[in-house]
């Protein structure tokens, strides 16, 4: 067989297969394992670029017509159905390079919560007013995200997963788990599988039930029993939790503003609080803590009793 023979062959099952005319199994078939690997990560860039639909059967239509307008003999049209889908390959190849370098941004708002799914179908959801990134290169081998906020988390296994945030670094391989990282206060429950969490030069190992805390500093450990995460079903809950931290947890949600003063923000807050409705929050969370409260418009103001 000729060269060039076979590669107008190879480019025509190409042209199907990326026409979805071609199963993988049928592809492979008539490519080596080692083309097929390099064009499905091609056919991977389509997923992060709405391109125009690649139909080979109206090209082909359309240059036939051509053909037949102008009298061209059969050999030319073999050619330009080789030249256009040598076209669309690049086109292919140079935005699987161009979005192989981006990095992906995933953010939520006063009182949202999104779930989102990574390139290795990894699910991350996002509490209120949290931000989650991520390059795409180098992803499979190298998985690695930066987050602010809290958010839940379900990796599927494969390589390192590390989920970095000002406060420490979380390191697993395939579990469930949730993280909130705020000023000077992180928090880290494993609901499955293993973690290892990395605070300054102190490492910690959690399993299944294990719960870790930092705050500015002061490391405290406890275990747990629920599946997930409270918040992820409309209520937030806190354990030895700095006051700073819950009002923080509160404007998140809700989207207003807390001001106080002479309220000692550092003092610990053991409870939990409706997202659904804001005054009762505010009364489950400073009732308890004998603080008064006001609400004008968007503003909470905090004062003693």
């Amino acid at each position: 067989m000729k060269k060039s023979y076979k590669n107008h062959t190879e480019s025509s099952y190409l042209a199907k297969w990326l026409n979805n005319e071609l199963t993988d199994m049928q592809l492979k078939e008539h490519i080596s394992e080692a083309d097929f690997k390099a064009y499905e990560k091609i056919k991977k860039g389509m997923e992060f670029f709405e391109a125009p639909d690649f139909d080979a059967e109206k090209i082909q239509f359309q240059l036939k017509n051509n053909m037949s307008q102008k009298k061209v003999k059969k050999v030319h049209f073999q050619r330009n159905v080789f030249i256009v889908t040598a076209a669309a390959i690049a086109l292919l190849f140079s935005l699987y390079l161009y979005t192989s370098n981006l990095t992906s941004n995933f953010k939520t708002t006063y009182g949202e919560k999104k779930t989102f799914v990574l390139l290795d179908g990894s699910e991350v959801e996002l509490n209120a007013k949290s931000t989650l990134h991520y390059k795409n290169k180098n992803w499979n081998s190298k998985r690695k995200v930066t987050l602010e906020g809290e958010a839940f988390f379900k990796v599927n296994k494969g390589s390192t997963f590390q989920v970095e945030t000002e406060n420490g670094t979380v390191t697993v391989l395939g579990t469930k788990f949730n993280i909130n990282s705020q000023s000077n206060f992180f928090s880290v429950q494993c609901y499955e599988g293993k973690v290892m969490v990395i605070q300054e030069k102190d490492t910690t190992y959690l399993t299944k039930g294990d719960a870790f805390q930092s705050n500015n500093n002061v490391i405290e450990k406890w275990n747990f029993s629920e599946n997930n995460p409270s918040w992820q079903n409309g209520e937030t809950s806190f354990k030895s939790t700095p006051l700073r931290v819950v009002i923080s947890s509160l404007e998140k949600q809700f989207g207003v503003e807390i001001t106080y003063k002479n309220i000692d923000v550092n003092q610990l807050y053991t409870g939990s609080f409706s997202n659904s409705n804001v005054e009762m929050a505010l009364k489950s969370v400073f009732i308890p803590m004998q603080i008064n409260y006001l609400i004008k418009n968007k503003k909470v103001f905090l004062s003693k009793k």
